[in-house]
């Protein structure tokens, strides 16, 4: 039976990881792939001839020139789709009051490499590169030469991010789910070989791997000029999931065929993102609108060419005469005309009107094509007026995108979830975040991996349109004043100038947090102390979903610590100042609004004199009618 290559043993490994890594490289070049995606790059980036500018030929005769509508609507699609803010929305092991407070301590802190990080940008970046050539991948690895030195030649490490490409990503080539990645990189040599001393006059003497494929990831750079930069070489990672072939998994690095590390997968997540604007079915390999865009960008650019071309060559004027003509010069300039006849001016310069109507209809069919029409790129048809038209327009262009944006979420919550995950494995050392938001007070916190490990993995949600502009959040406004959910004004205008509604719901989380907490001592049998300033209504309705529960009801002692509690919150809201109870918003107890008892003190309604020899209650009883039985009548007297 032949063994997986991927349990070859350390000294055979280089050599599986290089045939895998040729073997990948061979299948886009058979499949065309490979073709297909350095046109895409090409025409996006505009290299090739009359790329930055007009290519003439030897002659002069004919010119290209390339007029980049495909990379704008490109970039209007990537734009579209990537305009709402996202929300990270971490899953907790259980729902505890202290694993919550650690889901939104990783919400803060994914907001913090989000902006402090980077990672926004890389994020950015993915869509783009998965737009241009169909698949993009984020390398998110845990870099151990980065961050603060804990001891001499010891760090800290830190969360790296890099956005390659098919050409630097090698992985199964039929199964969507690929259980191993090599991640190709450019490195300094000089570098890696303080890091592997060991290794160091093989990494020094390293230069690129000897095979037919070229390195085609910036065309801008041939092989042979990469040859001449010295202090780089190329260095190969082998991941390989946890899988019944492999249990522990694999890591291996190898430089200039010799291994560097070979040690099982030390990583939770595997830091793979792969990023796909869509899919060809049946494949691995993604798709994007660029494809449909390219053969129409060609087109016009062949168009445009001809029209510059026939200005260029034809741009001085020419006269045709039936006969001879004679130029006599006059004075400042001006020259006298002999001849039979009137010559007349050729005008060679000018194109066919269906050429322009052509290049017209093209560049329409990409805007169709696209989904992205005159309102998504700025400039409108003029017979649309209002705003309400305008928002129409926009929103078919959103909705058309809604695919890559889906997509996009996707990958950026396996990104924050590859983050969370590689800090709840390798940051020991305690760190410093600058965190802000939801019960997070904007401050610079220490943190270690301790504090996240009750998160489970992370979705993004995508952020809520109708805080993207003033007007929704206008809205929102409305009807969180109409529930109570704002109080504070300075809140109100922070959520108008930055859309960003944990400022509203910082009180409510901290408020769930504390009777979630309350709750859990009370399953201990311990009683928690109630404050005055408690919001006493909504404690208890918390408080009350102890007593649904049927193991709670079986303990006679852990109910008599709920109902204590519940009592201790009416008692207090009971003898609350009435001015402290209008400022949080309370109102009186039902049994507070009723009229007070009377006053022993106070008057006393005057009774009508007793009758002579009339018992006290005789006196207040109606008189019998008349034809009453005398028994009753008896008994009454």
């Amino acid at each position: 039976m032949r063994e997986y290559w991927a349990l070859a043993p350390r000294e055979e490994i280089a050599n599986e990881i290089e045939t895998q890594w040729t073997a990948y490289h061979t299948w886009m070049q058979n499949t065309g792939l490979k073709a297909v995606i350095q046109e895409l790059y090409n025409a996006y980036y505009s290299f090739g001839n009359g790329g930055f500018g007009i290519a003439k030929s030897v002659n002069g005769s004919t010119a290209k020139i390339k007029v980049q509508h495909m990379k704008s609507l490109l970039q209007r699609i990537k734009s579209l789709a990537t305009q709402a803010k996202l929300t990270y929305v971490p899953k907790a092991i259980n729902s505890d009051s202290s694993t919550q407070l650690e889901a939104d301590f990783a919400k803060g802190l994914l907001d913090f490499y989000e902006d402090d990080k980077n990672m926004t940008d890389v994020i950015a970046d993915m869509v783009e590169k998965g737009l241009v050539v169909l698949d993009s991948y984020v390398y998110a690895a845990w870099d151990f030469s980065k961050g603060e030195m804990i001891r001499e030649g010891h760090f800290a490490g830190d969360q790296t991010f890099k956005v390659l490409t098919r050409f630097d990503v090698a992985s199964h080539t039929t199964e969507k789910e690929s259980q191993f990645y090599i991640i190709r990189e450019l490195v300094n040599k000089y570098d890696l070989a303080s890091m592997y001393p060991e290794q160091s006059d093989n990494i020094i003497a390293a230069g690129f791997m000897s095979q037919p494929l070229e390195y085609i990831s910036n065309p801008l750079g041939n092989r042979s000029e990469r040859h001449l930069e010295n202090d780089t070489c190329e260095i190969y990672t082998l991941f390989h999931a946890k899988t019944p072939a492999v249990p522990q998994g694999r890591m291996t690095l190898i430089c200039n065929g010799e291994v560097l590390a070979d040690v099982a997968m030390p990583y939770r997540v595997m830091p793979i993102v792969h990023f796909q604007p869509g899919k060809i079915h049946e494949t691995v390999v993604g798709d994007s609108p660029a494809t449909s865009l390219l053969s129409l960008q060609q087109g016009i650019d062949a168009l445009y060419s001809a029209v510059i071309s026939n200005n260029l060559q034809y741009s001085r004027q020419n006269i045709w005469s039936p006969s001879a003509i004679q130029v006599e010069p006059l004075s400042e300039g001006f020259n006298n005309i002999v001849s039979a006849q009137e010559p007349k001016a050729l005008q060679l310069v000018a194109s066919s009107p269906e050429t322009y109507n052509l290049i017209q209809v093209l560049q329409t069919q990409q805007q169709l094509l696209s989904g992205v029409n005159d309102t998504a790129r700025g400039a409108p048809e003029a017979s649309l007026k209002s705003g309400t038209s305008l928002a129409l327009m926009l929103s078919v262009s959103i909705q058309f995108v809604n695919e890559i944006q889906k997509a996009y979420a996707a990958a950026a919550g396996q990104l924050a979830t590859i983050v969370i995950a590689n800090l709840q494995e390798f940051a020991k050392e305690p760190r410093l975040a600058y965190i802000g938001g939801q019960s997070r007070k904007s401050a610079i916190k220490e943190f270690t991996a301790k504090d996240l490990q009750g998160i489970k993995r992370i979705s993004c949600d995508i952020g809520n349109p109708l805080t993207q502009n003033i007007a929704g959040r206008y809205e929102l406004v409305q009807q969180f004043q109409q529930f109570g959910v704002i109080r504070d004004p300075k809140k109100l205008i922070e959520f108008m100038r930055t859309g960003q509604i944990d400022s509203l719901t910082e009180d409510q989380f901290k408020d769930t947090i504390l009777t979630r907490s309350e709750n859990e001592m009370m399953r201990k049998g311990e009683e928690p102390i109630v404050m005055v300033t408690d919001i006493h209504p909504a404690h208890i309705i918390e408080h009350k979903a102890l007593a649904d529960d049927p193991e709670m009801r079986k303990d006679p002692r852990l109910m008599a610590v709920l109902a204590q509690h519940i009592q201790s919150h009416i008692d207090q809201m009971k003898n609350m100042d009435p001015d402290l109870a209008a400022i949080l918003g309370m109102q009186p107890l039902p049994s507070q609004q009723m009229a007070p008892p009377s006053d022993p003190g106070s008057e006393q309604l005057e009774m009508p004199p007793e009758a002579p020899g009339m018992q006290p209650d005789q006196a207040r009883l109606p008189p019998l009618p008349e034809g009453t039985p005398s028994e009753f009548q008896e008994g009454v007297a």
